[in-house]
C-alpha cells in the first residue's frame, strides 16, 4: 500500500472516529421551553411592531433563530397534545375545543409524552405553570405523566393574584394551584408570571449542582386572560409604564406582556449564573394566536394576519417562536421552513441524542428539524395539518405553500383582520426600541448591534400592504385557496385559478379524516363541583378507564351550520354500516352536477364514528330549495359498507336499498328533506321487493361541487364484527409518511451505509496494486 492510500485511510477512519466519540462525549443539553398563552403575533418586537416592548424575548430570537412559519393548533389544548405528544391533535382524539375544568376527559393515557421520553434518558423533569390536558382523575395530572415535579395549576386559567378558577360553562369555581399533586396555598396573594418565575430560577440554581441534564416546561399564564370579571391583570406600576397606548385594557395586556418578557430574561440570567447555559436550548413560542374580541379577549394583536384564535386563518395558526442554543451553527437569522409544533419533540430528542419516531411503527407524526435548525440545511417539512375539526365544521390546511380552508367558526364572526395599532398612540422611536434591547444581558452576551438587528427584524416582519381583496374568500359557501407564501394575510382567494390543485389536496384532505381519531371530549360534570373538595379543584373520580359515567352521552356535534340543517336520529340496525349519500341535484341541467356527502354513522354499541363530509354550501343548498319548491325531480343515492368491508349495494332515487348477505330481504333507509333542503327524517323499512329496481341510476360523469353533512345514530340490535382494515391502512399510511420523512429505522448492511466512503479506498488499493506508479501519485 503506497504512503498516499494509508494516510487517506486513516484520515476517513480517524474522522469517523472522532465524529462517534464527540456525539458520545458531550453532556446533553438542558432544555428550557417557554409558552405564553394566547399571545398574538404583533405582540413581540422581532415582528416590527414597537407598541409593547419585549427586549429579552427580542435579544434572544436575534441571537438564535427567528422562525417566521412557525405552526400550532387553533385552541390550547389541541397545541399542547401536539406539543407533548409530537402527535398531530386529529390522530389523537384531541381536536376539538379545550377541556373545561368539570369536563371528564383529558389526553389519552396511552399517548407517551416528551418527559416520558427524556426521564427515560436520564433527565430530570419539570413542570411549571398550565398543564390542561385533563385531570378528571389523578392518572391524568403532570405527576404522573412522565413529570418528576409540578409547580402550576391543571385547567384552562386561573386569576392571576388569588389562582380561583372560574368555568364559563356554569357556576363552578375554585381554587387551582398545585405543588405536584398537593393544594399549593403559599402562591396565593403573588403575581402568577413572578410566582412561576421564581419557580423556575429556583429549579434551575438545584441543577447548577449537579450533572443531571433538564426538561424544564414552563408555561406561562400569561397573557390568557383570567377570569371574565376581571381578565387582564398585572402590576399597577407595569402598567403605569405604557401610559401611550391610549387603550386602558390594551395598556394592561402591555404590562403583562413586559412581566412575561422579564421572566425570559430572568430565565436566561438563571441557567448563565448557574453555569448551564452554553449546554442550553430555550424555545419560546405561543401556543396560538391572540384573542382580540370575544369570549376570553386579551386584546391580543395578530397584526396583519387574519383571524385570531380558535379560526382556521393564520391569526390562530402561525404563531411567535424562536430558538436559542450554543449548540446551533447557524443562528442570527430568520428562518422560513415550515415548522409545525409536533416537531419540537421529535427535533429537541434529537438534540438530546434520544430516539423517537425512528421506527416504522411509529406514532409520531412530527418531522426532526434538528439538522435543519443547526445547519441551516434546508426545509423537511412541506405540510401542516393546521386543524380538520368535523363537530365545528372546519378544516385548515397547507401544503407545498398551498393554504386550503373550508369552514370556519362561530358562523365566521372572528374571520376579518383585527389588531391594528392605534394612529394616536404614541409609540417609541425606532432608536428607543434598539437601546432597549441593546441593553439586555442577552445582547450583550450575544455581541448583538443595531444593524444586524435591524436587518433581521426588517425581514422577521410581515407587510401585505394595503391590498384589497379582489376574490374574497367565504368558506361556509365553498373551500379557498390561498398562495399563503406571497399572500399570508389571506386576502386573494386563487381557488377557481387552480381547480386541480383544489382536488388534489382534498384527496390528501380524505385520507388525514379517514386516519383521524374520534374526539375524545365529554360533557360537564356536575360531580366536578369545587365544594365537594373544600372549594378547591380536584380530580372526582377515581376509574381512568371510565371516561364517563353510564348516563354520558358524547354532545351532538356544534357544527358551524345553523341547527335546522343537521339531523340527530336514532337508528336500530344489525351489522355495521358506512353510508355515504350522493344528491344528483337536477338530472336535466346540462351541467348534470352531483353534489356529494357522508353521513356520520355513531355506533353507540361500540363508539365507532365514520368521518364526515364537509358542510353543504349555502349556495347549494338554495338551489335544493328552488329546486324543490319548483317540483324538479332530484335523487339520494348511497354507498353502503357492511361489516365484512364490501360495498353491497349502488343505490338510486330516493331510497338506500342494502341486500343482506343472509336476508333476501332489502332494507330501505328513507331520506327525507324539505323544501330549503334540509334533511328532516330517516326512517326504515323492510321489503321483500325486487331490489334490481335499485340498482344505480346516477350519471357518473358528473362534477363534484361541494360536500354536505349530516348525522345518525346508530345502534346495533346486536354486537357486530368490527374490520380492522382502518387501523392496517394507517399503520400502512404511517410506515410510507415515515419513510418519505427519512424517520424509519436504517437496517442496511455496514457496506450499504459507507459505501462512498469505501470506494475511493477500494479504487486507490487497485491502481496502487496494478501501477505502483500511478498509486504514488
Amino acid at each position: 500500500m503506497t504512503q498516499l492510500s494509508t494516510v487517506l485511510l486513516v484520515c476517513i477512519i480517524s474522522h469517523h472516529a472522532l465524529a462517534a466519540y464527540a456525539q458520545e462525549s458531550r453532556k446533553p443539553p438542558h432544555i428550557v421551553i417557554i409558552t405564553a398563552d394566547d399571545m398574538g403575533w404583533n405582540d413581540v418586537g422581532f415582528h416590527g411592531s414597537n407598541q409593547i416592548a419585549t427586549p429579552n424575548i427580542d435579544a434572544l430570537a436575534y441571537d438564535g433563530i427567528i422562525l417566521n412559519r412557525h405552526y400550532s393548533a387553533p385552541m390550547c389544548t389541541p397545541s399542547r397534545a401536539a406539543l407533548m405528544t409530537g402527535r398531530s391533535p386529529i390522530n389523537i382524539g384531541m381536536q376539538h375545543y379545550v377541556i373545561d375544568s368539570d369536563e371528564p376527559w383529558g389526553l389519552g393515557l396511552d399517548q407517551r409524552i416528551m418527559p416520558e421520553y427524556f426521564r427515560e434518558a436520564g433527565y430530570r423533569t419539570h413542570m411549571i405553570g398550565k398543564w390542561h390536558l385533563g385531570f378528571f382523575t389523578e392518572h391524568y395530572i403532570p405527576t404522573n405523566r412522565g413529570f418528576d415535579t409540578h409547580i402550576g395549576y391543571l385547567g384552562p386559567y386561573v386569576d392571576y393574584w388569588s389562582y380561583v378558577s372560574k368555568m364559563n360553562s356554569g357556576t363552578f369555581e375554585g381554587y387551582d394551584m398545585r405543588q405536584n399533586q398537593f393544594v399549593n396555598y403559599a402562591a396565593n396573594g403573588t403575581y402568577a408570571t413572578d410566582y412561576f418565575t421564581l419557580a423556575a430560577t429556583e429549579i434551575i440554581a438545584q441543577h447548577g449542582k449537579t450533572e443531571q441534564p433538564m426538561l424544564l416546561v414552563l408555561n406561562h399564564l400569561a397573557p390568557h386572560a383570567g377570569n371574565d370579571d376581571d381578565p387582564l391583570q398585572a402590576p399597577q406600576e407595569t402598567i403605569d409604564r405604557f401610559a401611550y397606548i391610549q387603550n386602558l385594557e390594551r395598556r394592561t395586556y402591555a404590562a403583562m406582556m413586559s412581566k412575561l418578557d422579564d421572566s425570559v430574561g430572568a430565565v436566561y440570567e438563571s441557567l448563565k449564573v448557574n453555569g448551564m447555559l452554553d449546554n442550553s436550548i430555550i424555545v419560546f413560542l405561543s401556543d396560538n394566536g391572540g384573542v382580540t374580541r370575544g369570549m376570553h379577549s386579551n386584546t391580543g394583536s395578530n397584526y396583519p394576519f387574519r383571524g385570531q384564535k380558535h379560526s382556521p386563518w393564520e391569526g390562530a395558526v402561525r404563531t411567535a417562536a424562536l430558538i436559542w442554543s450554543p449548540l446551533l451553527q447557524d443562528t442570527q437569522r430568520v428562518s422560513n421552513q415550515w415548522f409545525h409544533i409536533s416537531d419540537w419533540l421529535p427535533t429537541l430528542a434529537s438534540a438530546a441524542g434520544i430516539t423517537v419516531g425512528n421506527s416504522s411503527f411509529s406514532d409520531i407524526d412530527g418531522i426532526d428539524q434538528w439538522e435543519a435548525l443547526a445547519y441551516g440545511t434546508g426545509n423537511p417539512r412541506q405540510r401542516l395539518m393546521n386543524n380538520l375539526d368535523e363537530i365545528f365544521g372546519y378544516t385548515s390546511y397547507v401544503e407545498n405553500g398551498f393554504k386550503y380552508i373550508n369552514g370556519t367558526t362561530l358562523d365566521g364572526v372572528n374571520d376579518e383582520w383585527y389588531g391594528e395599532t392605534d394612529p394616536l398612540d404614541k409609540l417609541p422611536e425606532d432608536d428607543q426600541y434598539l437601546s432597549s434591547v441593546m441593553s439586555t444581558s442577552i445582547a450583550r452576551s450575544g455581541k448583538l448591534d443595531e444593524k444586524l438587528i435591524s436587518y433581521l427584524r426588517r425581514h422577521a416582519k410581515i407587510n401585505c400592504g394595503n391590498a384589497i381583496p379582489n376574490k374574497p374568500c367565504k368558506p361556509l359557501i365553498r373551500p379557498c385557496l390561498f398562495d399563503i407564501i406571497n399572500d399570508p394575510c389571506e386576502m386573494h382567494n386563487i381557488a377557481s385559478e387552480h381547480p386541480k390543485k383544489l382536488r388534489e389536496i382534498r384527496q390528501h384532505l380524505e385520507q388525514y379524516r379517514l386516519r383521524a381519531a374520534k374526539p375524545r371530549n365529554r360533557p360537564h360534570d356536575p360531580d366536578a363541583d369545587p365544594n365537594n373538595f373544600g372549594g378547591v379543584w380536584n380530580w372526582w373520580r377515581t376509574d381512568p378507564t371510565k371516561a364517563a359515567k353510564q348516563h354520558d352521552e358524547i354532545p351532538p356535534p356544534s357544527h358551524s351550520l345553523s341547527k335546522d340543517t343537521q339531523l340527530f336520529n336514532s337508528l336500530e340496525y344489525d351489522g355495521w354500516l358506512n353510508i355515504a349519500l350522493f344528491h344528483a341535484l337536477d338530472i336535466d341541467e346540462p351541467s348534470k352536477f352531483t353534489l356529494r356527502g357522508n353521513v356520520t354513522v355513531t355506533n353507540r354499541n361500540t363508539g365507532l364514528v365514520s368521518v364526515a363530509q364537509e358542510p353543504l354550501s349555502l349556495q347549494d343548498r338554495n338551489k335544493l330549495k328552488r329546486l324543490a319548491q319548483e317540483n324538479r325531480l332530484y335523487r339520494l343515492e348511497a354507498h353502503v359498507t357492511d361489516s365484512d368491508g364490501v360495498t353491497k349495494f349502488l343505490t338510486s332515487s330516493k331510497a338506500v336499498c342494502i341486500r343482506h348477505a343472509k336476508s333476501q330481504l332489502a332494507d330501505v333507509l328513507w331520506v327525507s328533506l324539505d323544501h330549503s333542503g334540509t334533511v328532516t327524517a330517516v326512517t326504515q323499512s323492510v321489503s321483500n321487493g325486487n331490489t334490481e329496481e335499485c340498482r344505480d341510476l346516477s350519471n357518473t360523469d358528473v362534477d363534484v361541487l361541494d360536500e354536505f353533512n349530516t348525522d345518525v345514530y346508530v345502534k346495533h340490535t346486536e354486537s357486530a364484527p368490527i374490520p380492522d382494515t382502518a387501523s392496517f391502512i394507517q399503520k400502512m399510511e404511517r410506515e410510507r409518511e415515515a419513510r418519505e420523512r427519512g424517520e424509519t429505522k436504517d437496517n442496511r448492511s455496514f457496506f450499504a451505509k459507507y459505501w462512498m466512503y469505501l470506494v475511493p479506498v477500494v479504487i486507490l488499493l487497485l491502481i496502487s496494486a496494478t501501477n505502483p506508479e500511478a498509486g504514488q501519485r
